[in-house]
């Protein structure tokens, strides 16, 4: 399932919207939830006794049904971890596969479906579940937009969990692949880990994060390698930049220039940048600066 297909509106933003929109209808057209949801237990309750099913039900009080296919060893996730998965949904009405995905990587966020938030922190890393969602846990009484899931389905999920990732785990291995896959070879910083490339030896001093230093520079996105700023023989004192610059910046000498990679966490985290009222960094960008340290002012 790929992300956008995932997203559905809050649980408790569920009820407000369903709220507002009921209390515009006439009382013969109100769509009754509860009843929904006790219909859609009912079906599964039914589906899973016709199939011979071994599953289990949260203890979150959401009532939910699952089954643990293979038990995982390593830890369960938490809310916005990366999961590296495979998964596959299908409807339960029809057995139809809606969405399916081999190794994706996928947040645990907020922003999917209410089902997935509830279960999927039961699994394991190399574990495997099945998910037996409610309507009101999927996409509601108004399905998907795209019109692959009908009003009112109930969902079936397979998902296998091979790994799961922090923002900054996440962020790091996507650097090494762009490495990899640009034959490229990174030093590692001794302090937080970060990768930087000397593109060329200096003859002069290192800086430390308390000098003004005159660089030439530019930064792009690593997910796009598209360019968001570049200045020229332009002034900056060290400590007051992204904390990415400090860490990294006194690995080059003067003359010298240098390629930071710097993880969001180290940049400008969840928020994004916004310029003349255009999203130049997302929030959760990994950046790329290419940097040649004129020198250090006096």
């Amino acid at each position: 399932m790929t992300q956008s297909k995932l997203k559905s509106v809050l649980l408790g933003l569920s009820i407000i919207l369903l709220a507002f929109t009921t209390s515009c209808l006439k009382s013969d057209d109100v769509f009754d939830s509860a009843a929904q949801y006790t219909k859609d237990q009912e079906i599964i309750s039914q589906y899973i006794a016709d199939n011979g099913l071994t599953v289990q039900t949260d203890t979150s009080g959401h009532g939910l049904k699952y089954t643990m296919v293979k038990e995982g060893t390593g830890d369960s996730p938490k809310l916005n971890d990366i999961l590296f998965l495979n998964y596959k949904g299908t409807l339960l009405s029809n057995g139809k596969v809606f969405d399916e995905q081999d190794s994706a990587f996928l947040q645990l966020s907020p922003n999917l479906i209410g089902g997935w938030q509830v279960l999927v922190p039961y699994l394991k890393e190399g574990g495997e579940m099945t998910m037996y969602l409610p309507s009101f846990y999927g996409y509601g009484h108004y399905g998907s937009g795209d019109g692959s899931i009908p009003a009112d389905a109930i969902l079936i999920f397979n998902i296998e969990l091979h790994g799961i990732f922090t923002q900054f785990e996440f962020e790091q291995y996507q650097i090494e692949r762009y490495l990899e896959n640009n034959d490229l070879t990174a030093m590692t910083d001794t302090v937080k880990g970060l990768k930087y490339i000397i593109t060329k030896e200096g003859t002069g001093d290192h800086p430390v994060p308390s000098d003004k230093i005159k660089v030439d520079y530019s930064g792009r996105l690593l997910a796009n390698d598209e360019e968001f700023e570049k200045n020229e023989n332009i002034e900056y004192t060290l400590s007051s930049l992204i904390e990415g610059w400090e860490i990294l910046m006194p690995y080059v000498k003067e003359g010298g220039s240098i390629t930071m990679f710097i993880p969001s966490k180290y940049a400008y985290g969840t928020n994004s940048v916004v310029r003349n009222g255009v999203v130049k960094i997302p929030p959760n960008s990994t950046l790329i600066f290419e940097v040649t340290l004129n020198r250090i002012v006096d």
